[in-house]
């Protein structure tokens, strides 16, 4: 089905484009963008640095790798979700990350969390993550990135959308209720009044 397939073909411009749009018309006023290189691959890897986002081993069957069939449905492999449940974090379809791609910029900011989104290469690169449906195994790393010129569009390449509630939102959001609260509406939570 269309609906459930990645959108891919799209420039660094077109997603960034999509974000803004999206942040204007969404009714619940969220912080809509294109995930930063940092924040995507701490969705990916997760606290134990993870090597793909499933494990440390590659396992044939976890995502949409090593052929040239273009991509398929997202969620299709949902034994491959990163330990936050992001899926499709490997192959598939290459994604954009907010920030330009700086190849040093990790072996400078070892201890540091690294984000070049006002700077950058000369070349104009945008940071790409996430490896495709035609990539081996090595590129479907978690930690694997590259750079690609901003406005080039390929059938390979799309993108995810980062969500951020306000601080303002956040504390107005009800608490939930505790797990073995039986509902409010449940009769053997009202007192019996004389």
């Amino acid at each position: 089905d269309v609906k459930d397939q990645p959108i891919v073909a799209v420039s660094h411009e077109m997603a960034r484009a999509f974000c803004k749009w999206l942040a204007k018309t969404n009714a619940a006023k969220l912080t809509v963008d294109l995930p930063g290189e940092v924040e995507w691959e701490y969705a990916a890897r997760g606290p134990q640095s993870r090597i793909y986002p499933w494990g440390d081993e590659w396992e044939d069957g976890r995502c949409h790798a090593g052929g040239e069939d273009g991509p398929t449905a997202v969620g299709s492999y949902p034994d491959g979700k990163s330990w936050c449940g992001a899926e499709d974090m490997s192959g598939n379809v290459f994604e954009w990350c907010a920030d330009r791609y700086d190849e040093k910029l990790y072996g400078r900011m070892r201890n540091k969390n690294p984000s070049v989104k006002g700077v950058g290469n000369s070349r104009g690169l945008r940071v790409i993550r996430g490896g495709g449906f035609s990539n081996d195994d090595y590129i479907c790393r978690a930690s694997y990135r590259n750079g690609m010129a901003g406005d080039e569009v390929e059938r390979i390449l799309g993108f995810r959308v980062k969500l951020r509630a306000s601080r303002a939102m956040l504390l107005k959001a009800p608490a939930p209720a505790a797990p073995d609260a039986p509902p409010a509406s449940d009769p053997a939570t009202k007192v019996n009044q004389p």
